[in-house]
């Protein structure tokens, strides 16, 4: 792994920690964060899928999810 690589694994590892403490606006921070490295990161799209569906934001939710098929 590059450096850019192992900054993108601690940046989604933060967003997920985020995410399991209910602290969603952090979580989708960090996960937007992971996307400018890499917009195929499947573990950042998920976080955020869950942010959006917790949020009851279904739209945002769906389009992450299309976005990582």
């Amino acid at each position: 792994l590059c450096a850019d690589d192992r900054n993108v694994l601690v940046i989604v590892y933060l967003a997920e920690l985020y995410l399991s403490e209910g602290r969603l606006a952090r979580a989708e921070e960090y996960a937007l964060r992971a996307l400018e490295y890499n917009v195929r990161n499947l573990d950042a799209r998920q976080v955020l899928a869950v942010v959006y569906r917790k949020r009851n934001e279904a739209k945002a939710a769906n389009a992450q999810i299309a976005a990582a098929l």
